[in-house]
């Protein structure tokens, strides 16, 4: 009986695999970006983007919330891509590889920094913010992984207006807006951040979009994944795929 039971579950976990390798891989190369780009400018200098208008930006410690919470906003949604038909999954996760090489370029091209506000306070807000600060120093910033990827949200869900609800297109662009609010108001990062996430991301969209780039890509992860993309059906929990 348990022998059945390991063997259902390992049917199903290949069934899905898709599910699994893409959104990993993404959050990989966002890992390897991120880290690799501030070890390998940790000696070099990093300049300051701060606008007056960044100046006169409220801090406001409790949008820290939306700052952390936009990882689940993410995962939702890169599922959810990830279970669409083989063209859309391959443009997505090309159009996210694209961006984050891009600002891996510029960490590396053009470090930043910024000087964040000193945190007093003692509520939980503020505690939520000093534990943000200590553990993501203030580099990297532009342009704004948080930012770029939370609009590459959008945009693989605008594209998909017929297969995706409204509702949730809706949401993900507000929560995309929220977010870089929060960016700046966590004192996280600077406006000129969130403009340039915003560009890369719609170049990205665009590169994507190179049907050269993106039949390579395609096979590329077709050969990793070792079976082709199938769109996810969720209306059958056997099979769990339609061709």
């Amino acid at each position: 009986m348990e022998l059945v039971k390991v063997k259902k579950i390992k049917q199903i976990m290949l069934a899905n695999r898709q599910l699994l390798i893409f959104p990993l891989s993404a959050l990989m190369w966002i890992q390897i970006a991120y880290f690799g780009a501030r070890i390998l400018v940790s000696a070099r200098v990093h300049y300051d983007m701060t606008l007056p208008i960044d100046k006169i930006t409220p801090f406001l410690p409790w949008t820290i919330v939306i700052y952390c919470s936009c990882f689940l906003f993410w995962t939702v949604v890169y599922t959810w891509m990830a279970a669409q038909k083989q063209k859309v999954v391959g443009h997505f996760f090309l159009m996210h590889f694209i961006g984050i090489l891009i600002c891996f370029t510029f960490f590396i091209i053009l470090p930043t920094t910024n000087i964040r506000p000193a945190v007093h306070g003692g509520d939980i807000w503020s505690w939520m913010v000093r534990i943000q600060y200590r553990f993501d120093e203030a580099n990297n910033l532009f342009p704004s992984i948080h930012c770029m990827v939370s609009w590459l949200c959008w945009i693989g869900l605008r594209k998909q207006r017929g297969e995706c609800p409204k509702w949730f297109c809706r949401c993900s662009f507000v929560v995309a807006l929220a977010v870089f609010i929060s960016t700046l108001t966590v004192k996280q990062h600077v406006i000129v951040d969130v403009i340039g996430a915003i560009i890369v991301a719609e170049i990205a969209n665009l590169m994507a979009g190179i049907p050269a780039l993106l039949n390579r890509y395609i096979h590329l992860m077709e050969m990793i994944m070792q079976q082709p993309i199938k769109k996810y059906n969720r209306h059958n929990r056997a099979s769990t795929f339609e061709a």
